[in-house]
């Protein structure tokens, strides 16, 4: 299986341009965004928001899960969720893969939408590192819940992967500067890529 990773687009029009050409060449099974897809000084940000949903969803017809950041607002997290797209304390089923989701609470409070608990075995997306990956760190990789993959953004010009016992660690840069990160499944092959015209 492979699934795109794109993150921090903030309202990026050349990152939609980019994402398209992409997606018209490149075959991928899913897309993941860890969020801050808008951009909070944007007013236009649910057409923004519902230009790449439909773009990934509609006219490349792949499934689209997403959990919000710092930069997306409440309105654009509900009309998220409205899309079907949003993946906040909830779980999807990718091919036998079980990926939880986490949008990025500390910016914005709570947002309603259950809890998540046991972490073990799934693929952790959130914005920025959770209190559960950090935790893994100060644990020394101990925890009984660890996830197998926790994938965040939030960072911009971090690439890279990083291995805390069992868990494999992805900071995906930023998509408004051009690049992205493909993950393979079950191989865990992580590629940090940059959009053609970038």
């Amino acid at each position: 299986m492979k699934i795109l990773l794109i993150s921090d687009l903030h309202s990026s029009p050349s990152t939609l341009k980019g994402l398209d050409e992409l997606l018209a060449i490149e075959q991928f099974d899913y897309v993941l965004s860890p969020g801050d897809v808008t951009d909070r000084y944007d007013a236009n940000a649910l057409e923004y928001l519902d230009q790449f949903i439909n773009l990934v969803t509609q006219k490349h017809g792949l499934k689209l899960k997403m959990v919000y950041g710092n930069n997306d607002s409440k309105e654009v997290v509900e009309h998220t969720r409205a899309r079907g797209a949003l993946l906040h304390f909830d779980e999807e089923n990718i091919q036998g893969y079980r990926i939880a989701g986490i949008g990025d609470v500390e910016s914005q409070g709570e947002i309603p939408g259950g809890t998540l608990k046991d972490l073990s075995g799934t693929i952790v997306v959130s914005h920025r590192p959770t209190p559960q990956f950090k935790a893994l760190k100060a644990s020394g990789a101990t925890l009984s819940n660890a996830p197998i993959i926790q994938i965040f953004g939030h960072y911009h010009t971090r690439a890279e992967t990083e291995q805390v016992g069992s868990t494999l660690i992805i900071n995906v840069p930023a998509a408004m500067d051009g690049r992205y990160a493909v993950l393979e499944l079950p191989s865990k092959k992580v590629e940090f890529k940059w959009f053609k015209n970038s």
